[in-house]
């Protein structure tokens, strides 16, 4: 009898410790779902500033020269060659990304650039005129790796950099094509440049951290057999090539004498820089 009444005392017990958790459990749940909905409640501000520097700032020129697209705040912007007002392409709080380096393609009516959108982390291109970007298939990247896309002249391919490797996206085939470099030097591949004879120009970086003008060769790359040779720049460490429109010149940034950053141009045929 007494062994009878411990085990139903135990019982109630055990109903009450049951019966008062799920109670915690309900006030519990009814406070998480005010803390939840609580937020719209608060009340917001909206801060505005006006700034006129950034930091490793990506931009393009569009091909008839009126219009800059640059990266700020993790968005891209439009903006009278002349300056002016910048005017957003992309919004980085609602689109939530990191629009970067954009690039206009040769008849100036899309832009490519990189993201890391909810659609996917990689290579998109958009209307120049503003609209809904794209994820171009197989440019995936990993987070914070930056693929430096540049348009083929004739605006069929985006040539890109993966993994230290040279990749070709094609627009017709909508894929992307691996080019194995035969003979390449050591370093980071960056920066490539299309020439208006479909030739490449690569940049091998062997600085060690980014936005350290570095030590290596730039080298001409045909694109279809990865075959290439070097591109004398005097014992210029280069920083960012590009070509002129006819292909016949070459720009880039490089350190004087005095260890200054200057813009250099030099002849791609003869190759003496100025």
């Amino acid at each position: 009898m007494t062994t009878g009444s411990s085990l139903t005392d135990q019982f109630r017990c055990l109903q009450r410790v049951l019966l008062s958790a799920m109670i915690i459990s309900f006030v519990s749940i009814d406070a998480y779902a005010q803390a939840v909905e609580a937020p719209s409640e608060i009340p917001t501000r909206t801060v505005s500033f006006t700034t006129t520097e950034g930091t490793a700032l990506g931009f393009d020129i569009s091909p008839d020269g009126e219009t800059i697209v640059f990266d700020l705040l993790g968005q891209l912007w439009k903006l009278p060659i002349e300056g002016g007002e910048a005017i957003p392409l992309t919004n980085a709080v609602e689109d939530l990304a990191e629009d970067l380096d954009p690039n206009f393609s040769p008849d100036g009516a899309w832009i490519a650039f990189w993201s890391d959108r909810p659609e996917g982390r990689g290579i998109y291109i958009i209307p120049a005129a503003g609209g809904t970007p794209r994820l171009l298939p197989g440019t995936e990247t990993r987070p914070r790796v930056y693929p430096h896309p540049a348009w083929s002249t004739d605006g069929e391919r985006l040539a890109y950099i993966l993994n230290n490797e040279l990749h070709i996206y094609h627009f017709d085939r909508d894929t992307t094509k691996y080019v194995e470099l035969t003979d390449r030097p050591d370093g980071r591949l960056e920066h490539p440049a299309w020439l208006p004879d479909g030739r490449l120009i690569l940049r091998f970086s062997q600085a060690r951290v980014r936005l350290v003008t570095p030590e290596g060769p730039l080298w001409f790359v045909n694109p279809e057999t990865g075959e290439g040779e070097e591109l004398p720049t005097k014992g210029l460490s280069v920083l960012a090539p590009s070509p002129s429109s006819d292909g016949s010149l070459l720009t880039y940034f490089a350190q004087d004498e005095g260890g200054e950053i200057q813009l250099w141009v030099q002849d791609i045929d003869n190759g003496s820089p100025q």
